[in-house]
């Protein structure tokens, strides 16, 4: 059978959002080896805030465009717009989102702040793929082999799955391949199995913006909602498709965080 897996952050979720605005202090733009100067910038491929993969309206009755217009045009932007401004002139202008999450782990103030900055904004555009209109239904076949192996019934999938989204607090609830394996996984507040050498396949949200002007304190609808009519199997079967199979012995350790390089 599964088994879930909580990940916590090592910050509460009140220092998270005091090194939020903390590092809005350009300030600390002075850490040693962040900044470089303009002539030493290459051409910037800017980092774009991605558009809904559908209209807004696309996900009713089950989400409302009401909520997804403020889930994404005004959390999953100001998660983005942070990101961008951070890395403006800086080695990372130029970088994927997982690069500079996987780089920036842990790091202090400033380093910090756009790690979760960085983190937010791929888990939002991972969440809105994860989803899909008339979604849900029957799971394609490479997925379903490795649920079955996994679980031992789409059904005690489900069930895992949606235990780990209705986890007290706000994260994330994941699908991910773990050591060649379909598992499920919670991570808190801005984490995310990219830090955790797992590759993420599905994803829900479960912070309050997510669900509650539709749901209210009713979270488990929303999981059932989730997972019987808006989730897009298509796009975890690509996932899995795309992930390169690797033994444990093989596989790329971890990130550190920068605090613990230093011991």
């Amino acid at each position: 059978m599964g088994s879930l897996t909580i990940h916590s952050p090592t910050s509460s979720r009140r220092q998270f959002l005091k090194t939020t605005a903390a590092g809005a202090t350009l300030a600390t733009a002075a850490i040693t080896g962040l900044y470089r100067p303009a002539s030493a910038q290459k051409k910037a491929i800017p980092l774009l805030f991605p558009t809904l993969p559908y209209p807004e309206n696309a996900l009713e009755p089950y989400l409302s465009a009401k909520t997804l217009h403020i889930h994404h045009d005004r959390h999953h932007r100001k998660y983005m717009e942070e990101t961008i401004a951070r890395v403006k002139g800086t080695d990372y202008e130029n970088a994927t989102l997982e690069k500079i999450i996987k780089e920036t782990y842990g790091g202090i103030t400033m380093i910090e702040t756009l790690h979760l900055m960085a983190v937010l904004a791929w888990n939002h555009d991972f969440y809105w793929k994860s989803m899909k209109p008339k979604g849900g239904g029957e799971l394609p076949p490479k997925l379903k082999t490795m649920i079955l192996e996994a679980f031992g019934s789409v059904d005690a999938f489900k069930k895992e799955f949606k235990e780990a989204a209705m986890t007290f607090g706000s994260g994330w609830a994941w699908l991910v391949l773990d050591k060649g394996k379909a598992a499920v996984t919670y991570t808190k507040y801005h984490e995310s199995p990219l830090l955790l050498n797992q590759t993420p396949l599905l994803t829900t949200d479960t912070w309050e913006h997510a669900y509650y002007l539709d749901y209210q304190d009713r979270k488990g609808d929303y999981a059932d909602a989730f997972l019987n009519n808006l989730a897009n199997w298509s796009f975890a079967e690509k996932n899995l498709s795309a992930a390169a199979p690797a033994a444990p012995s093989t596989t790329a350790p971890a990130p550190v965080k920068k605090s613990e390089k230093k011991k």
